[in-house]
């Protein structure tokens, strides 16, 4: 097995420190922190998206959140096939025996039908900030349930989030699948190794064309060419490879080696609001100017893998419903102790914490398309964001939520002010779109642009192979036809884990 990787091995001690990602992120040597294309529906914005670029890609830099999505999200692809398999690969049945196999959950006794043997430690994040207790205690007052077990099959309520922690330190997929089995005499790992294309002869990928050091190499390949470059990269290293819409290839140059018009479509992702609420509590922001208080963190994390250092992207969980026609929670929340200035990227200067929120199964899509036949030059990325109006709806509606909870005690009591240039207590629904449309975010979870499916737009079969070209395969989050409720890590290790199954029985 040669495993090649376009960055460098993950051995800053950044990566096993939870809040490591926080000086991770936009950082060019582990990430893409590629640039979106002018979104004209969102006040003609642009975004930046990061994605890893590392040993364990985007798990190596993500915010730890652990959610397995909804029972129906996974009976939703398999119902997006218009011939329905007699072996149903992806229904909620056949997908939850890999998450349990992947999960390694301290907590088990609190929610036995969650894996405790798997490679993936998670451990629930502790509460260490009054705002967060008073946040809980006032949702709860608000109608919400507490539920800790939000990945249970009813996973609808408030309460803390799992996240991929092994003994307070980040569980990526490079520590918990990679590092085991580093040195096997039949596996090589090849870091700073760009991908250029895949050599596709006869409708067969036979091998890969590599640049590393500033030396062009080619590895012939007489099994599997299995491509993890995620809902970007794969996209544009399929059509550099001659493969994706004909006419797109031919208007820059490509040999067409198989249309296929799905390449790069489909795009999805979440789309976060973020009000800010400057409070009386202690967070975050005043903890990062103190050094003494900062010190001691450190040295209770070092101990005690506890504290600031163990804490993740976001602490308070939310999943609820966006209003009473919904079946099932179509809004996700991340409560954190803290809030960033949107202009400069960094904390307040005062103490505040963040609600942020966003619709998790948003309708509208966008694409990847190519700037180049370089791979160098990174891809047109098209959000799309907001042009369904019932994703406005949606978040209109998580607006309004997290103003009846800012309005709640004890949270109201605790709120000096809310920092967002808008009233949300006087606005009009107008206004709050347009608020959304100024200053949301990506929650960073791009998937769907080589979507899974037997229809004209789709990339992959039901075994993830690519349509119409043998031994080439995809393994990330683009083959997913939609996108799942709340964050993609998990599905995508699961995508991970039923391919590899798939892929032994191939060669069985």
């Amino acid at each position: 097995v040669l495993l090649l990787e376009v960055g460098g091995p993950d051995k800053s001690p950044l990566f096993r420190v939870p809040f490591g990602y926080y000086f991770i992120r936009g950082n060019e040597k582990y990430d893409w922190n590629f640039t979106t294309q002018i979104d004209v529906g969102m006040k003609s914005r642009q975004f930046v998206w990061p994605r890893g670029k590392v040993l364990g890609g985007s798990s190596s830099i993500n915010g730890l959140a652990y959610v397995r999505g909804q029972p129906e999200d996974f009976d939703d692809w398999q119902a997006s096939f218009s011939a329905k398999n007699p072996s149903e690969f992806w229904d909620w049945q056949n997908v939850q025996p890999y998450l349990k196999k992947l999960e390694g959950l301290k907590e088990i006794e609190e929610c036995p039908k969650m894996g405790k043997t798997g490679p993936i430690k998670i451990e629930r994040s502790s509460s260490e900030w009054p705002i967060i207790d008073a946040w809980l205690e006032s949702a709860i007052g608000s109608g919400y349930p507490l539920n800790h077990n939000y990945n249970s099959i009813n996973g609808e309520g408030v309460g803390l989030y799992q996240q991929t922690l092994d003994k307070g330190l980040r569980s990526s997929c490079s520590r918990a699948y990679l590092k085991p089995i580093k040195k096997r005499s039949n596996l090589l790992i090849l870091t700073n190794a760009i991908v250029k294309k895949i050599i596709i002869e006869h409708k067969t990928a036979v091998g890969v064309e590599i640049s590393r050091h500033g030396k062009d190499e080619v590895f012939n390949c007489n099994c599997d060419v299995i491509m993890s470059a995620g809902a970007i990269g794969t996209p544009q290293l399929l059509m550099l490879s001659g493969v994706g819409l004909g006419r797109h290839l031919n208007d820059h140059g490509i040999t067409v080696k198989h249309h296929l018009p799905g390449v790069g479509q489909n795009l999805q992702d979440h789309l976060q609001a973020r009000p800010v609420f400057q409070c009386r509590s202690k967070t975050l922001n005043t903890l990062l100017d103190n050094k003494f208080r900062l010190a001691w963190h450190v040295m209770c994390h070092v101990i005690l893998r506890k504290g600031l250092l163990a804490m993740g992207a976001g602490l308070g969980a939310g999943f609820i419903k966006s209003n009473v026609s919904c079946v099932r929670p179509d809004l996700q929340f991340f409560v954190q102790p803290f809030s960033i200035d949107p202009i400069t990227s960094k904390p307040h200067n005062f103490d505040a914490f963040t609600m942020a929120f966003y619709q998790m199964r948003p309708k509208s899509r966008g694409k990847i398309e190519l700037s180049s036949n370089d791979i160098g030059i990174e891809p047109k990325i098209s959000p799309n964001y907001l042009s369904e109006n019932i994703d406005k709806e949606t978040l209109l509606n998580g607006i309004k939520i997290v103003n009846k909870l800012a309005n709640a005690s004890p949270l109201k009591e605790i709120i000096v002010s809310k920092n967002n240039g808008i009233d949300f207590d006087i606005a009009t629904d107008e206004e709050m779109i347009n608020w959304v449309k100024e200053t949301a975010v990506t929650a960073y979870h791009p998937v769907g642009t080589c979507k899974m499916g037997d229809d004209d737009k789709s990339v992959v079969d039901e075994t993830l192979s690519i349509r119409g070209i043998n031994n080439l395969r995809v393994v990330d989050a683009s083959v997913m036809p939609l996108i799942t409720s709340g964050n993609t890590n998990a599905p995508t290790i699961m995508l991970a884990e039923k391919a590899a199954d798939l892929i032994k029985q191939k060669y069985s």
